[in-house]
This record gives structure tokens, C-alpha cells and sequence, in this order.
């Protein structure tokens, strides 16, 4: 059994074994250290194979990656961890690189997008980068967030930065006549639970009945006049915010 540990002095990254000895790791170039290699953040991890050993490190942008080292301590080669390995690589490391080793952010992540602008696709980015560093995601109105939310999804657009803690993000436009067709032909056939609701508005009718009631123009009509208060809101969003990043689809 070995333990990682980094000499902080002169900032060699080396193995220490059981009886108090140690393997400095060195390249072609010499030691590596904190200096030469500032792209390592820290060093997780070590076992021992037929080879050598591999030493686990999670890099600064916060993947990680392995060395495979001689006995010597030399390294041969390196190797990046796709993320469908992370389960194996935690078992082979007895580490949780799921959780353990993903610290949580300092800032609130906001996105905000508008019906028809990327929604699902976000979402589904936003909840697996969530699920896979162990963090806290919501797709909710500002009201319904938690304290212990990570990941901020508000779909409409619709947030009150003053009143946030402290946050970065991003913010999703489209030409609103994309939106708008894109909305229509959506509608007529979409099982989303508000488009079934009847009401008195529409003649006792859901959103999609009336729809499919209508003629193409007389739809898309009815589409424009359902997405006026988005392509409003979009129009008046503050676009000089430093926190969020501007995304046009």
C-alpha cells in the first residue's frame, strides 16, 4: 500500500511508500513540479501496477488525468479520464471523483432561455453536468429557488439579479421568427400539460385544439400574439450584464 503526498517545500511531487522512502516523479526534463506542471491542481491518488505505478491528479479546469510512472518514478506516459470511466477509476483509486473531489462552485450558475430557444438541449446539459460533479440543479421560477441550488435554470428568462447571491451564467436569444414557427408547428402535436388545458379564451378549447382549428396563417397569427411578451422580455433584457454571457442559437 502506498500514500501521495507533495513535498511543499520545494514543491517535488513524489510517492511515499510504507517504510518512509520516497519515488519523486520526473519527466524527460527533470522533476515535476508545481512550477513546471501549473496546470495540475492536486494530486488525488496512487496505486501500485506490474509497470510501476499511476499516479491520479485532477487538473485546474477541474477533469482529471493519471501518470503512468516506472519504478523510478519516471513517467512514460499520460492518460485523460473520459468521463464514463469516472466509476471505474473511483473504485481503482478508492476515491469518490464523483462528489468527493468537486468542490462546489463559488458562484451561482444562471441560465436563462425562452421557450423554443434550446430549453431541453440546455437542460439536459445543465442536469448531467449537475448529476456528474455532484452539484444541486433547478429548472424553476426564481421564488421556488433553494439555497442549495447550484445550477439556476429559469426558462423564461424571468430573474431578478438583484436579489441573487452572488452569480455568473449565461443568456440564450433567437430570431423570433424562428421562435415563432418553430413554436407553431411545435404546438399542434406536443404532450406539455399547458397545451392541453381548455380555456374560456379559446372557446373552451386548449391551446393546441385551437391550433389544429385554424389555418396555417390563422395559427402562426395566434403563435405571434402567444410569444409577444417573450420576444418583449427579450428585447428589454440588459445585455451588458459582465456576469452573463450572450449566446445566439
Amino acid at each position: 500500500m502506498t500514500e501521495l503526498n507533495v513535498l511543499n517545500d520545494s514543491s517535488k511531487y513524489y510517492i511515499e511508500l510504507e517504510e518512509n522512502s520516497r519515488i519523486y516523479l520526473r519527466d524527460d526534463q527533470g522533476y515535476i513540479t508545481k512550477e513546471r506542471y501549473p496546470w495540475i491542481d492536486q494530486l488525488i491518488g496512487v496505486r501500485q501496477v506490474k509497470q510501476g505505478y499511476e499516479v491520479l491528479f485532477k487538473m485546474k479546469r477541474g477533469d482529471y488525468a493519471k501518470f503512468f510512472i516506472d519504478s523510478s518514478g519516471l513517467k512514460q506516459k499520460r492518460q485523460n479520464i473520459d468521463i464514463k470511466s469516472i466509476d471505474q477509476v473511483s473504485a481503482d483509486f478508492q476515491v469518490d471523483l464523483r462528489s468527493g473531489h468537486h468542490p462546489k462552485p463559488n458562484q451561482l450558475i444562471v441560465h436563462c432561455s425562452y421557450h423554443k430557444v434550446a430549453t431541453t438541449f440546455f437542460s439536459g446539459i445543465l442536469r448531467r453536468v449537475a448529476k456528474d460533479y455532484g452539484w444541486n440543479f433547478q429548472k424553476c421560477k426564481q421564488q421556488e429557488l433553494h439555497s442549495e441550488t447550484d445550477i439556476f435554470f429559469q426558462q423564461h428568462s424571468k430573474v431578478n439579479f438583484s436579489q441573487l447571491p452572488s452569480y455568473v451564467g449565461s443568456h440564450i436569444i433567437r430570431d423570433p421568427r424562428d421562435m415563432i414557427i418553430s413554436g407553431y408547428f411545435y404546438h399542434l402535436w406536443c404532450s406539455e400539460e399547458w397545451c392541453h388545458k381548455k380555456k374560456q379564451e379559446y372557446g373552451n378549447k386548449s391551446y393546441q385544439e385551437l391550433l389544429n382549428s385554424l389555418s396555417k396563417d390563422e395559427g402562426i397569427k395566434a403563435e405571434i400574439n402567444r410569444m409577444a411578451n417573450a420576444i418583449k422580455n427579450m428585447v428589454n433584457w440588459d445585455y451588458s450584464n459582465p456576469n452573463i454571457v450572450e449566446i445566439r442559437l
